[in-house]
């Protein structure tokens, strides 16, 4: 999986559906609209080749696949917003302003695992 065709907006959705466990509440706290969280969250879904979460009663579980990702993308978005916080901006998922760095800094900033878990995780799914 080549990471510069990876939005990694895509990991801030699947961070917002850990904590929540809903589309509409991963929404909200992401000031999104519901149809776009869910849009989103589908193209995830089809970049990993998994349903990722699946509706029980009223909330969205994880699948096996996503509890396996739960702990690096967590690790992923505590980098992010550790660097964020020293350089005076804030995640998105804050609901508070951001100004983006240079195209180059996520990908130069992620830990260096996350383009192998990333690509993990696509290469062991087919659609």
């Amino acid at each position: 999986m080549n990471l510069r065709n990876v939005d990694l907006n895509l990991l801030l959705v699947f961070h917002a559906m850990i904590e929540h466990r809903s589309v509409t509440r991963a929404a909200e706290s992401m000031g999104l609209s519901q149809p776009a969280t869910s849009a989103a969250l589908n193209r995830l879904r089809s970049l990993l080749g998994d349903p990722l979460f699946v509706k029980a009663g009223t909330e969205m579980h994880p699948t096996p696949r996503a509890a396996e990702l739960i702990q690096p993308v967590v690790l992923i978005m505590e980098t992010i917003k550790g660097h964020t916080a020293l350089s005076g901006l804030r995640c998105v998922h804050d609901r508070s302003p951001i100004s983006y760095p240079h195209a180059g800094y996520w990908r130069d900033q992620l830990p260096a695992q996350a383009p192998q878990t990333l690509g993990h995780a696509g290469a062991e799914r087919t659609p």
